[in-house]
């Protein structure tokens, strides 16, 4: 028994109250009959530590993404597009021999020979 009420019993003293009587499930659910595997210990913590890295890691790359540089990333696309120019030219060239169909028509000068029509 300890001397003070409430105080843990020694070490031998809580494994034969942890094997006997009817509170063995009681003292499991306390914690008192428990071991800790080092190695899992270990890589429990790791895996912890590895968390806290990530998490440092995004932290640095989301100050990296500001408001500016997503809008950069955002229009890059569609400046300096030269696929966007020539598809706009062709489209006004279009539009042009739309309005004017008179300029697709081949006139011939008169100073070229030609073949006449009918034999």
């Amino acid at each position: 028994m300890p001397l003070v009420k409430g105080a843990r019993p020694t070490q031998s003293e809580a494994i034969l109250n942890a094997y006997t009587g009817e509170t063995l499930d009681v003292k499991r659910e306390q914690g008192e009959d428990y071991w800790v595997d080092p190695i899992a210990l270990q890589e429990e913590m790791d895996a912890r530590e590895a968390v806290q890295e990530r998490r440092k890691q995004f932290k640095l790359r989301e100050k990296s993404f500001g408001e500016g540089r997503l809008r950069e990333e955002i229009t890059a696309p569609y400046k300096n597009n030269v696929i966007g120019l020539i598809v706009v030219g062709i489209g006004v060239a279009a539009v042009f021999f739309a309005a004017f169909p008179d300029l697709l028509e081949l006139n011939e000068p008169p100073s070229i020979a030609s073949f006449p029509d009918t034999l």
